[in-house]
């Protein structure tokens, strides 16, 4: 089995990261280096290496981390200015990190509106065969404010749109479509943009292959709005060499 590292040419610290986490200092995107940059067949070379992880006890600790296994926490690029620290520190943004965590949902039971942080959800052992009455797939084993129990597997479905009048689930056919090639049966927190115009572009994002999907379309400029619409996502569109 190869050993999985960085194979840009030249690299000083291969052994910290991956292929598809190396920033090329010629152009500023990832993936390659400076000598691979003007070199096509050498860029299209290293993206067979997209998939690469590095050995689980190196991979990073940072919370919300999208793409955690392709780099150690000293090497965790900051979401909102690509500085080397989590986002929490980001010295250019002040934002509120835990304010993005957090979940809204009615509970399913009593139909109370209670707020989750997916960071500390309140886990608990249910001994016996006692499933979750929604999906009747898996064992109950979330505890909600108000008391009742659910599984961790449907909170993607239960989760309350966003209140930011811009973010739609009524999303164009034409762009659902778009997403759902990029999307396929991946797991976890992904998104995708779709150009729309010389000014606008969609942003697609999905909680997990039984969520619905969530979009903005957005004038590109307007960046805070969109690393806020995007944070704790992995960009899919990554995956397809331009």
């Amino acid at each position: 089995m190869p050993i999985q590292k960085c194979y840009v040419f030249g690299c000083k610290n291969p052994e910290t990261h991956t292929t598809w986490h190396h920033r090329c200092s010629e152009c500023n995107f990832k993936g390659h280096g400076k000598v691979e940059c003007s070199i096509p067949d050498a860029k299209r070379y290293l993206h067979c290496r997209r998939c690469d992880t590095l050995p689980e006890e190196k991979w990073c600790s940072v919370p919300n981390c999208p793409s955690k296994e392709t780099h150690c926490s000293e090497l965790h690029e900051c979401h909102f200015c690509s500085g080397l620290h989590q986002e929490e520190d980001c010295p250019e943004y002040n934002i509120n990190i835990s304010d993005l965590n957090k979940t809204h949902l009615d509970c399913p039971h009593c139909k109370t509106p209670v707020t989750i942080s997916e960071d500390n959800l309140d886990k608990v052992y249910i001994p016996g065969d006692y499933k979750c009455w929604i999906c009747v797939g898996t064992a109950t084993n979330i505890r909600l404010p108000c008391g009742h129990l659910i599984c961790e597997d449907c909170i993607p479905m239960l989760k309350k749109p966003s209140p930011n009048r811009e973010i739609t689930t009524q999303i164009p056919d034409y762009v659902r479509d778009f997403a759902n090639m990029r999307f396929r049966d991946f797991e976890g927190k992904i998104y995708v943009k779709y150009k729309f115009d010389s000014m606008y572009m969609w942003f697609i994002r999905r909680d997990s292959v039984s969520s619905q999907m969530e979009a903005i379309l957005i004038d590109y400029l307007r960046v805070i709005e969109i690393k806020l619409f995007t944070y704790g996502y992995k960009n899919k569109n990554i995956d397809y060499l331009n």
